[in-house]
């Protein structure tokens, strides 16, 4: 008997498979023993065979809860959690392809620690346990993809500082943890039962998910559109490139005024702050690049399902958008314009990128990128946990989602710039250039510039793109 494979029915049944996909719900699917890692996943498991420093690949969280807690109830809140999400318990197998697996029983990586260094020194204790947190290693050959170091100075005074690998773990999926964190510890901590409602599916079920609709073809109408628009429109790399050349990176903070603006600029025109910054990037690259087709990559979510909401995994998938920056446009034109790019590229948000990828270069199609742009919500303590809690900033450790470049930058699609800023509250954020020789005193001269060309786009929306240049303070910097 013929084995019944997508690829082995009927034309006929395969569009009645792709019509089920979209409506299916995963709650109750079959499950096989181990789920080959999904597209994005095997990205990162041959990044982490080429790359010199696989720490970059850790998402870091960490927070100093101050006031008197129970430990017993952070310990039992972080288990809770451990044994909630499938994806922190994966053990991962290489393999043609690599697989992963749920593991059933702990002991799991919660380690409470005794410090007992002065309060002065505490501020700085705290930073250093950060630090080497985000730069050490986890070894997914192994151990499991997370861990979670829970200190204690005093208590009324805890660190505590939750690492997880970037192949089970987004930005969404860190934010997740810290929310329910705080709801279970208030919960447990009253002897309340849990508050978090029962998860119907799991991250495991969303990778078995989009390995079936790749080989149904339930995607094939978005990549066809996708591999189009990248055919038409290859873009231009100008800039050679070394995995092994230093890359210059810093972190900026825009002023309060700055950022007002910027949101002011998006209120009154209907558009995101993420708009806002692309189009004032893709205006300098195109200064940079010397073409008027700029290139960008954008990370999105990658959560379509509304059943994805409180899963922790690593949905994230990038998109890529095409910007024509001309300049008899107004930057409010070329604003709206951007944004219309980037509506037609969210038609094919969800194929993961790997597959174009793949797709384009066995075509012979170089494939480049002038720029990247990733805007997060910042997270934040939930509940009135908050009132006793103080996030640890990250963004100088560079450890917010790792080093974007890595993650999503292999040899054969490269990027110039890459930057990653917040979404809500003032605007802070790292860039990060992939070029040779490039100076941490160049990338902060083109941070200055692009902050001088926010600003001129923000606060005078009517003036042309053309006016839109590099000052002459900025005109030291090559092009």
């Amino acid at each position: 008997m013929r084995e019944q494979t997508p690829r082995a029915l009927s034309s006929a049944k395969q569009a009645l498979l792709r019509a089920l996909l979209r409506e299916a719900r995963l709650s109750g699917w079959p499950r096989v023993d181990g789920v080959t890692l999904s597209p994005n996943q095997q990205r990162l498991w041959r990044q982490a065979d080429v790359i010199d420093d696989a720490s970059v690949f850790n998402v870091v969280s960490a927070t100093r809860m101050r006031g008197r807690l129970d430990t017993d109830a952070i310990l039992r809140s972080l288990t809770t959690l451990v044994e909630r999400h499938e994806a922190l318990r994966f053990r991962f197998e290489d393999g043609a392809p690599p697989t992963q697996r749920v593991a059933t029983g702990g002991p799991w990586p919660i380690v409470l620690e005794e410090s007992h260094c002065a309060e002065a020194a505490r501020a700085s204790a705290a930073r250093t346990l950060v630090d080497e947190e985000g730069t050490r290693v986890l070894r997914l050959d192994r151990e499991l993809p997370f861990r979670m170091r829970l200190v204690r100075f005093a208590p009324d005074d805890h660190v505590l500082v939750i690492t997880a690998h970037h192949i089970v773990c987004d930005f969404w999926s860190m934010s997740l943890l810290r929310s329910e964190f705080a709801e279970l510890y208030l919960a447990l901590a009253a002897a309340r039962p849990s508050p978090l409602p029962p998860l119907e599916t799991q991250f495991y079920d969303a990778v078995a998910f989009e390995h079936m609709r790749l080989a149904s073809g339930a995607l094939e109408e978005q990549i066809a559109v996708a591999l189009a628009d990248l055919r038409a429109h290859p873009p231009a790399v100008t800039v050679a490139r070394s995995r092994s050349s230093h890359r210059a990176h810093v972190t900026f903070d825009l002023s309060d005024q700055l950022t007002a603006a910027v949101d002011a600029f998006a209120r009154q025109r209907g558009l995101t702050r993420f708009i806002v910054l692309l189009a004032a990037l893709a205006i300098l690259l195109r200064e940079f690049a010397a073409t008027d087709d700029v290139a960008l990559l954008a990370p999105l979510a990658g959560r379509e399902r509304l059943e994805f909401e409180r899963v922790f995994g690593f949905f994230a998938n990038v998109i890529p958008i095409r910007t024509q920056v001309r300049d008899e446009l107004s930057v409010a034109e070329f604003a709206e314009s951007v944004r219309q790019r980037v509506a037609t590229a969210l038609r094919v948000r969800e194929v993961p990128f790997p597959v174009l990828e793949e797709r384009i270069l066995r075509e012979g199609t170089a494939l480049g990128f002038h720029g990247m742009l990733s805007v997060v919500g910042y997270p934040r303590p939930s509940s009135h946990l908050a009132a006793q809690s103080q996030e640890i900033p990250v963004w100088t450790a560079r450890r917010l989602l790792g080093s974007a470049l890595e993650v999503y930058n292999p040899e054969s699609v490269p990027v110039d710039v890459c930057m990653s800023c917040t979404g809500t509250g003032r605007v802070v954020g790292a860039l990060e250039f992939n070029v040779p020789s490039m100076t941490d005193g160049y990338a902060r001269a083109f941070l200055d510039a692009f902050e001088s060309a926010l600003e001129r786009c923000v606060v005078e929306p009517n003036t042309s793109v053309r006016d839109v240049r590099i000052q002459p303070r900025d005109r030291h910097l090559p092009v």
